[in-house]
């Protein structure tokens, strides 16, 4: 007699259905060749990120990105030179500042957006260091999801504001306003 128990039969995987955008990035994926590292890179985001919309573990794909692979499928799979490659990072530093709508000098705020030391962002700010490309490459991706969230924020609240003014209910929470 062994003391092994044995292990219960892995289950087959569920089949997952794709949404349009979802099935269409795959397809250009694989149109153009790339594996999921490369093209992710060439997208400018991670490879988790890409198997999180290839394999259905989101809800769809941003339109943002799907918006960058129909350029990467139109260019043949080539892609635009890294912007930032010959920009330095206090002007970096103040495009973020200025997508997340703070201050430049907020280093604390900016830190706490991005995941960076305030002590490493000030660093940035005086030429003194600069993050490794694929970091770099991160905290863009960081910065560009926290821009689209507040802009879709904004809206929502402008729309909340008119409804505030025109006295009709806040559907967010389903009171009436006033």
């Amino acid at each position: 007699m062994s003391n092994v128990i044995p292990m219960p039969a892995k289950r087959p995987p569920k089949a997952v259905k794709l949404s349009v955008n979802q099935d269409e990035l795959v397809n250009i994926r694989n149109t153009l060749g790339l594996s999921q590292h490369i093209f992710a890179e060439n997208m400018e985001i991670s490879k988790p990120r890409l198997v999180s919309y290839e394999q259905c573990r989101t809800s769809g794909v941003p339109e943002r990105i799907m918006a960058e692979a129909r350029a990467l499928l139109k260019n043949g799979g080539r892609v635009k030179s890294d912007r930032y490659a010959d920009m330095d990072m206090p002007e970096i530093i103040a495009e973020w500042a200025n997508d997340l709508k703070i201050g430049y000098a907020d280093d604390i705020q900016l830190s706490n957006f991005i995941g960076a030391s305030a002590g490493a962002i000030s660093r940035w700010k005086n030429s003194e260091t600069r993050p490794e490309p694929s970091m770099l490459k991160q905290y863009r991706e960081i910065v560009r999801d926290l821009k689209a969230r507040l802009e879709k924020n904004a809206v929502v609240n402008f729309r909340n504001v008119i409804r505030n003014v025109e006295g009709r209910p806040d559907s967010s929470n389903g009171l009436p306003n006033g």
